[in-house]
């Protein structure tokens, strides 16, 4: 029940009241004439079940009120095809109280108010909503009322009510095989909406099923994307490759909109499939990127598939080519992931200054519109952390002042810069400052809190102020907490962090828990060691936790001969 096709295309008058007045007022309706009330008729026929006619007088009341009702139905329609709906709304309604008095109550007049209602300015879905409840209510078989109700309610938000009305539409004859399976599709959005994919996954397979294979292009099109996105967010990749490469042979052209995301759902697909492997990856990307080379999202998932296979040369290749634009001109993200993947490839062999020169480039491709886009915010960062890596920490603070400038309530920024302060112990005020802006909006993270502990191990080892550094103990431990939780809650195992855990032996040996800091020290060289790929940023000086391993260890065995009273910090 489409409100604007139905006010637009519906006959002038769909409902009757009895009598031979409906062409009188078809004509009085194209000639723009008002519709004056038929007289009352004195008499009506009706037939006996042997077909011999009854004759009974009328009452002249009933048929007088009976008449008023279509006169304001003629009216209200001749004010629709003028596009006159507040005026339409007010016979229609007139016509509805007339009907009542008599005990009638037409479907007609309920489904007319009803797109009258919609397409009226202001918001009236409180009426709306009657109108078609009512309907349901007064033809509880038809399947239409039913399945306009539902997207009534789903348009609402109100789900469960939404998937009560699929449910009743389902049970009743549908007007066509299209509108039956639009329902069908209906539900399964919603199912998946509603984090049961599985559920949206069997009517999908429902829907292709009774098809046999009569879907048209449109509709297959959405329902192997539908069955795709509920495989992914099931984690089930290998699953949900079939479909979109199913959309890319529909959409051969790429004129679908919804073409980049499917080559990048697809490109990650390929990424994370556990089952297919990167060789097979490769192959099956690469003959697709044959097809569409103008789609740099596939290109880009594609050179991630080269660096699994440690093939940097051919990663960096794909890259060069989405940011110098072979083909077609890049859109932002890929454009900007290209430039952030091409850094990282020259980081992870050390060469800084060529990462420099591409992060510089990538930084000078951000519009001003798109400061706070995911991907501008980590190229701008990774810029940072470069400057960090060549040792040029006043570049360093520069370039974060600039970020924060523009977009202040950047966490990670905030906390890259509070940390820096805190790490090399100027500014502790402003640093804690700073990582607590971070923590108010992500309070979640395990990193900004480890931040914060260490910003106060600062504060207490530079004024040998204890408090503080009971502080940074329950900050810390809390770090090691969250980053559990958040493993967890992410279906990781947890990694634990060797920063993390090298900031809590410094706090544990300066509050005299030595055993607990030498601990706290071998878990963070064990963990350097297995994760030894990380950039140097993401790991702790492993030399210097060897020689303040030694330093405490040999002071527990000099504290178990009495002959050491436990130092109040490490001496940094």
């Amino acid at each position: 029940m489409n409100a604007s096709r139905c006010l637009e295309s519906r006959p002038a008058a769909s409902w009757r009241p009895g009598g031979g007045i409906v062409l009188l007022c078809i004509v009085l309706l194209g000639l723009g004439c008002e519709i004056p009330p038929p007289a009352p008729a004195r008499s009506q026929v009706e037939s006996a079940p042997n077909g011999a006619p009854i004759i009974r007088a009328s009452d002249d009341r009933e048929n007088s009120i009976r008449n008023d009702a279509y006169a304001h139905f003629c009216c209200a329609w001749e004010a629709v095809y003028r596009r006159q709906y507040a005026v339409a709304v007010d016979h229609f309604e007139k016509a509805l109280e007339k009907c009542h008095q008599i005990g009638e109550d037409p479907p007609e007049i309920h489904e007319a108010l009803a797109e009258c209602y919609q397409v009226l300015p202001g918001n009236h879905q409180a009426e709306v909503a009657k109108h078609i409840e009512k309907l349901t209510q007064l033809v509880p078989n038809n399947f239409s009322y039913h399945a306009e109700l539902g997207n009534f309610y789903s348009r609402q938000g109100k789900d469960e009510d939404a998937l009560g009305q699929y449910d009743k539409a389902a049970e009743c004859p549908p007007p066509s095989a299209a509108a039956w399976r639009q329902l069908r599709f209906n539900q399964a959005l919603l199912y998946r909406k509603l984090g049961q994919a599985e559920k949206g996954i069997k009517i999908l397979h429902d829907v292709v099923k009774k098809a046999q294979g009569r879907l048209s292009r449109p509709e297959a099109y959405n329902v192997d994307y539908l069955l795709a996105g509920c495989h992914i967010d099931l984690r089930q990749f290998g699953k949900a490759i079939p479909f979109l490469e199913k959309c890319v042979v529909i959409d051969s052209a790429g004129r679908d909109q919804r073409m980049s995301f499917v080559l990048w759902q697809l490109g990650f697909c390929y990424t994370f499939a556990e089952k297919l492997g990167s060789a097979e990856a490769i192959r099956r990307a690469s003959k697709l990127l044959l097809r569409l080379p103008r789609f740099h999202e596939l290109r880009y998932w594609l050179a991630l598939l080269y660096r699994k296979q440690k093939d940097d040369q051919r990663a960096a290749q794909l890259l060069q080519e989405i940011i110098d634009g072979k083909y077609a001109r890049p859109q932002q993200t890929p454009l900007l992931r290209a430039y952030l993947e091409l850094a990282q490839i020259h980081i992870g062999k050390k060469n800084y200054k060529q990462a420099l020169t591409v992060l510089q480039k990538g930084v000078a491709e951000i519009p001003q519109r798109s400061l706070q886009q995911s991907e501008a915010r980590q190229l701008r960062l990774k810029l940072v952390s470069t400057y960090s890596a060549l040792g040029e920490d006043e570049k360093v603070v520069n370039e974060l002042r600039k970020i924060l400038a523009s977009d202040p309530e950047f966490p990670a920024a905030n906390n890259y810069l509070g940390y820096l302060y805190a790490d090399k112990g100027i500014k502790p005020q402003e640093a804690v400052a700073l990582i607590e802006r971070a923590l108010k909006a992500e309070p979640e993270s395990g990193a900004y809190m480890d931040s914060l502990g260490w910003a106060y191990y600062k504060m207490g080892t530079a004024n040998d102020e204890k408090n503080y550094l009971v502080l940074a103990l329950e900050k810390l431990r809390k770090s090691l907490d969250l980053m559990k939780k958040n493993a967890g809650d992410a279906g990781e195992e947890f990694g634990d962090d060797p920063v993390v855990r090298d900031h809590l032996g410094d706090v544990c040996f300066s509050l005299g828990l030595w055993e607990e800091a030498k601990n706290a020290w071998e878990i963070s060289l064990r963990l350097s060691e297995k994760f030894s790929g990380r950039s140097a940023d993401m790991l702790p000086d492993v030399e210097h936790i060897k020689k303040k391993l030694a330093r405490v260890t040999r002071l527990l065995a000099e504290e178990k001969k009495g002959t050491v009273v436990r130092p109040q910090d490490l001496g940094r």
